[in-house]
């Protein structure tokens, strides 16, 4: 009996469309996830970057403002107040802060030790940190050699907020000499009249908190609190 060879099946042009469009679909499904994926990354890399230059803001604070000095170490040195930016040297709308601060040991003795320092906004959106000598150290007809430190960009905005007790505190013990004979300063916090301090109440803040603007958007705020290690009061908290 003579065998029947099978009779092959050839694949239509409807089942060719089938398996074409299958394919797009899985292949656009796996293309829109990957594209998900990296917006993602690169969304949590953008964050963790500011995060990181945030942080560092925060760093060189601590290490400059936070130990600016008192009128009693300084005496007729002494600085700490603030000011508006001048057209063409500051962002326009941006603040100033002068402070006088105990910058440690450097290998130029100008800038050891007590200097001067200024947190403000340059032209170019950069949050600046500018250093130079106290004002015993300048000599007649020399230039004075000023150090500049870029901390942030894209900073468009910066103002400050300070806080200083008005009860329940307690001065640190300390010879009547150093105690300066000057009215008492008052600041209250946030969001009443607490962005200005001036010089002449020869007082250091408790706390001053740094609240910088990125960008165009005037509510994307950043506050970075730096308590003053050289305030002359305890702050005593009831319970």
């Amino acid at each position: 009996m003579r065998r029947l060879k099978p009779i092959k099946r050839m694949i239509t042009l409807l089942e060719v469309m089938i398996a074409l469009g299958l394919t797009v679909i899985l292949l656009t499904a796996l293309s829109f996830f990957y594209r998900e994926l990296t917006r993602y990354d690169k969304a949590g890399e953008t964050l963790r970057r500011e995060e990181i230059n945030l942080r560092h803001v925060d760093i060189r604070l601590q290490k400059s403002l936070a130990k600016s000095l008192s009128y009693g170490t300084l005496g007729t040195d002494f600085l700490f107040f603030t000011g508006s930016g001048g057209e063409g040297l500051f962002w326009p709308g941006t603040s100033y802060l002068l402070f006088a601060y105990d910058r440690g040991i450097d290998r130029d003795p100008l800038f050891s030790n007590e200097v001067i320092g200024r947190l403000f906004v340059d032209s170019e959106k950069n949050l600046t940190l500018a250093t130079w000598p106290i004002f015993s150290r300048w000599e007649t007809r020399q230039s004075i050699p000023i150090k500049k430190e870029i901390l942030l960009s894209n900073v468009t905005g910066l103002k400050f907020s300070f806080y200083y007790p008005t009860e329940k505190i307690s001065s640190k013990p300390k010879p009547k000499s150093e105690v300066p004979k000057v009215l008492r300063a008052t600041v209250v916090q946030e969001p009443k009249c607490g962005d200005e301090w001036r010089n002449e109440w020869a007082r250091l803040p408790a706390i001053v908190t740094v609240i910088l603007t990125r960008g165009t958007d005037e509510k994307n705020e950043e506050k970075i609190v730096i308590p003053l290690v050289n305030f002359d009061k305890w702050i005593i908290y009831g319970k």
